[in-house]
């Protein structure tokens, strides 16, 4: 079963439970909810709309801040801060980035705590509506709409204590049963993983290159989602270290960005850029005059099109499905791809990247003065792209000269049929 079809069957598991929850606790405040559809008065399903989206962004918020004050008072770090959904990291979603320090006693119990602070503040709030609700003196109206944080707290806190593992981040139901059910020595495992893969990061920061065994062997042999995490570390160390390290390490990326608990944008990055780094070769390659492999060209399309298909916002993944395209002889469809595409790029080496392959492109269609201006472009970020702008402007200046000797030899070819006419 693949990664999105079992996202989808734990999300179908998620709201069942979660309805059966909700249903069975709030079964006559539903029934009052649903009543309030018939009511006369017209201003009250506005009203009950705006109230309904109030507090869904509160429970939201509070089931953040439940995580943050669980945190705070078990003695744990905290990192990144997200109480609404937006934004590129984490799919987007609310979280709350927890740090805990290795050699920390009780470290297992304390984020435990932390992951059900969230769901216990949300079912919380929800028992203090219910509470308001249900005192003399409150309007049918009053009543219905103070339900509504009752029933979105309960729906909320039951549902994130359902054990599931879906788009790459674990709910709080299964962080509980991971850090309390395992083992000892799995959990002290993990945490002296967490404590290498830090060290490891902090090296890279410093511009050195840290251990690439270990966390080769880390990410071979990595516990719980320590593999996947060791694999981005271990790309971002290669790259440092060289492209023959790189290239020695491909199949690991490959084999991590399929795992289905990499992150949907984690996984498109990393097979994005071994893509990449593959079109480039096989670039250069057809440069040398030497022959295509069809099954090697195959295998890195089919790779650029997974990472495109996991993120179509990652400006990696559609640079490397665009090159290949023009590898393919497919230009068509690679200039689809990448239009627009520098405009989404995070860094300057992306978008000269993207402005550099779509200079190729334009130059293979025929559009030589678009061409050149991507040239302009990407010359203006003074940041040198991976193909390098000569090389770009070699094969268009070569483009030209067959574009011109194409027309000097169709307007020989008339000139000899009207000789022969005359004749």
């Amino acid at each position: 079963m693949n990664a999105r079809r079992t996202s989808v069957w734990y999300r179908a598991a998620q709201v069942f439970v979660t309805g059966l929850i909700v249903g069975f606790a709030c079964a006559d405040e539903i029934h009052v909810l649903w009543s309030m559809r018939k009511h006369p008065d017209a201003r009250v399903i506005p009203v009950f709309l705006a109230v309904f989206l109030g507090a869904w962004i509160g429970t939201v918020i509070a089931h953040e801040l439940g995580h943050l004050v669980g945190a705070l008072l078990m003695g744990l770090g905290v990192g990144h801060i997200r109480l609404l959904p937006g934004g590129r990291g984490a799919g987007g979603r609310p979280h709350v980035n927890v740090a805990p320090r290795p050699g920390a006693v009780a470290i297992p119990a304390r984020i435990a705590v932390t992951a059900l602070a969230g769901p216990g503040a949300n079912i919380g709030i929800a028992v203090f509506f219910w509470q308001l609700a249900d005192r003399h003196g409150v309007s049918a109206e009053q009543h219905g709409l103070l339900l509504l944080p009752v029933i979105l707290g309960l729906g909320v806190g039951a549902g994130n204590l359902v054990p599931l593992h879906a788009r790459g981040r674990p709910s709080d139901g299964l962080q509980v049963f991971t850090w309390l059910l395992r083992r000892g020595g799995t959990r002290r495992n993990s945490m002296k993983d967490e404590a290498r893969l830090k060290e490891y990061l902090a090296e890279i920061q410093r511009g050195g290159v840290p251990d690439l065994a270990g966390l080769r062997a880390m990410a071979d042999y990595g516990q719980g989602t320590t593999d996947v995490a060791a694999a981005t570390v271990l790309m971002a160390a290669t790259m440092r270290a060289g492209i023959a390290e790189f290239t020695a390490d491909i199949p690991r990326f490959v084999r991590a960005a399929r795992n289905p608990r990499m992150r949907p944008e984690t996984a498109a990055s990393m097979a994005g850029r071994v893509a990449w780094v593959q079109g480039l070769e096989v670039l250069r390659r057809l440069i040398r005059r030497e022959a295509r492999d069809p099954e090697l060209v195959a295998e890195i399309a089919a790779l650029a099109e997974f990472a495109y298909g996991k993120d179509r916002s990652c400006s990696i993944a559609r640079c490397a499905l665009g090159l290949i395209r023009l590898v393919q002889n497919r230009p068509a469809e690679a200039r689809r791809l990448l239009v627009g595409a520098d405009d989404e790029a995070r860094t300057d080496k992306e978008r000269a990247d993207l402005l550099a392959v779509r200079a190729l492109v334009e130059a293979t269609l025929g559009d030589f003065a678009q061409s050149r201006r991507l040239i302009a472009s990407a010359r203006r970020l003074d940041v040198e792209p991976a193909i390098r702008l000569p090389l770009v402007e070699a094969a268009l200046a070569s483009a030209e000269k067959r574009r011109a000797a194409q027309q000097d030899a169709a307007a020989e070819g008339v000139s000899t049929a009207a000789d022969v006419a005359e004749a």
